[in-house]
């Protein structure tokens, strides 16, 4: 499981690098997306790999904060 992590992380980085392709609405959406996949994708790894123990969540303000730093970040 740690290598599909690696590869999820991966197509993420590739992915990012397109994003100034994108119409700044556009970025943003798949900016913020791409941030809280991330972030899940770094709670699954500190689990080690263990999804099936409960589902893997982000908190409400969490979520939120992520939103506004990525959203910021897409519009530069």
């Amino acid at each position: 499981m740690a290598r599909q992590g690696d590869r999820a992380r991966e197509y993420f980085a590739s992915g990012e690098r397109l994003l100034p392709l994108l119409d700044r609405r556009s970025r943003m959406c798949v900016s913020m997306l791409a941030g809280l996949y991330r972030e899940i994708l770094g709670e699954i790894e500190q689990r080690d790999h263990d999804v099936f123990a409960g589902r893997v969540s982000l908190s409400a303000p969490r979520k939120l904060g992520l939103m506004v730093t990525r959203t910021a970040g897409a519009l530069r």
